[in-house]
């Protein structure tokens, strides 16, 4: 499969808003199914974080987002990594999940969008609930390495550290 990224545009939040019900999504994706709520929270009056649709094969499979970690004081106290970019991800489609498309698509975007947008950057962080096994196996495969075990909104996080 060919993955590509491109921003979220307003024509795909009604998608998003539905991977958000699908339930290997809302599992760990605690957020509303609407498209309001896409539309405030992943719209563009958020300039910190830019949010790709994912595609494969030219079709959208999912979305990812990146931000500089220093940019949230908050999150950056669980992290505590300077110079580190934010990651996070989903694949909609749960056909495409368990396939090793995740691994696929991490190497891809840190290939392509991270190392050219965050030419300054030192790290690449994730933060995936520790129950989501599947979510770490992805990182790990993508080179990611295990890090602190952190505090999470709905349980302990595994930081998964990649070095740039």
């Amino acid at each position: 499969m060919v993955i590509t990224f491109r921003p979220l545009l307003k024509e795909d939040y009604e998608l998003f808003a539905h991977w958000l019900e699908q339930p290997h999504v809302s599992k760990w994706w605690r957020e509303p199914a609407t498209v309001e709520f896409v539309e405030k929270e992943y719209g563009p009056s958020d300039k910190k974080t830019d949010v790709y649709i994912i595609e494969g094969d030219s079709k959208p499979i999912g979305i990812i987002q990146s931000y500089r970690i220093e940019d949230y004081p908050e999150h950056f106290e669980k992290i505590r990594i300077k110079k580190a970019i934010g990651i996070d991800l989903l694949i909609g489609l749960s056909n495409l999940t368990g396939k090793g498309y995740g691994t696929q698509l991490l190497e891809s975007f840190i290939n392509t969008m991270i190392r050219k947008k965050y030419s300054n950057a030192n790290y690449v962080i994730a933060d995936p609930e520790i129950a989501n096994i599947a979510s770490v196996r992805a990182f790990e495969k993508a080179g990611f390495k295990k890090g602190d075990i952190v505090r999470g909104d709905h349980g302990p996080e595994q930081l998964m550290i990649f070095q740039l």
